[in-house]
């Protein structure tokens, strides 16, 4: 993996230089999946820029794609698919799904022996991104973006999702404040559980939010320590889901999913997303054997969206 140095006290980051430490990570809502101890998997990824095959491996029951909706813009291996992964989702039997990254897929790859897994790709950031975090300036974005229908019967929809990186930990609090959105008809629905603030790298770790972080310290040594999970990357969001609720069946809804650097291109960052958990959310599953925690709504209306939103409570 090609790898970058970087000081932290710096806006910007030398680019293409090894690494000093190389071979020494609508009603609106969000759910938090808590889960047992993690077990270790042989996680496998492959690059994508099918559009149309990655938004139809999120789509799950009640929910349909519409037909040539669906585009991506991005490196040509900076998203794909997952498979194989009990470890970040929980899931015994290996959970599957999609994986955007401001980088690529293949630096998601488990162990984490290093600590700068980074690809860059050059390219442009995302304007929709920009606005999100005061300040942010963004590159490398990568976009997946289709519209759905409902089926009829159906008035909400929900997608299960764990984000990773390695700007973890040692760039929290500072510029480098990668950051992505999941949104619905333009409102980013990758919230923090109960708030309005975009889950990102200074909004969830140790210090902020620790309550929705999962660290995975770097092991150089696998004969001296293992990964707490199966990924390259140094810490990870525990898995959350976000959800609209108010929606009408037969009508299109715009999604779009958007990853990207902050101020540079260095240092990869990830979201996965649960194949098949753009759905209904009666026909919820809870990926492996984890309880879902999240109860209670305060309403309010946007006339904007013309929906109803509405803010999942963690107990």
């Amino acid at each position: 993996m090609p790898t970058e140095n970087r000081s932290s006290t710096m806006l910007f980051r030398y680019r293409n230089i090894a690494c000093q430490l190389a071979g020494a990570t609508l009603a609106i809502g969000t759910t938090l999946v808590l889960g047992a101890g993690p077990s270790k998997a042989a996680l496998s990824v492959s690059a994508s820029t099918n559009a149309a095959a990655m938004a139809a491996a999120l789509i799950g029951p009640g929910v349909t794609l519409v037909p040539g909706s669906a585009t991506y813009e991005g490196a040509d291996d900076a998203s794909g698919f997952f498979t194989g992964d009990t470890s970040i989702f929980g899931n015994p039997a290996g959970a599957s799904g999609v994986l955007f990254t401001n980088g690529s897929v293949t630096n998601a790859l488990p162990p984490n022996n290093i600590p700068n897994a980074t690809k860059n790709n050059q390219f442009p950031g995302s304007n929709y991104l920009n606005t999100l975090v005061p300040g942010i300036d963004t590159r490398d974005a990568s976009t997946l973006t289709f519209r759905i229908t409902l089926n009829p019967g159906i008035a909400g929809v929900q997608w299960t999702y764990a984000f990773g990186s390695e700007e973890y930990l040692q760039f929290v609090g500072s510029d480098f404040n990668d950051i992505f959105a999941l949104s619905l008809d333009g409102t980013n629905l990758a919230l923090i559980p109960s708030t309005s603030v975009p889950v990102a790298i200074n909004n969830v770790n140790p210090t902020s939010n620790p309550q929705y972080y999962r660290d995975n310290p770097v092991c150089p040594d696998p004969l001296a320590c293992t990964n707490n999970y199966a990924t390259q990357y140094n810490g990870l969001t525990t898995v959350l889901t976000s959800r609209a609720t108010g929606l009408r069946p037969r009508v299109e809804y715009t999604l779009s999913f958007a990853i990207a650097d902050s101020v540079d291109f260095s240092y990869d960052s990830g979201v996965f997303l649960l194949g098949g958990s753009i759905m209904d959310p009666a026909n919820e599953t809870v990926p492996g054997p984890l309880p879902l925690v999240g109860a209670g709504a305060a309403f309010a209306w946007s006339r904007r969206l013309r929906r109803r939103i509405t803010r999942v409570r963690c107990r």
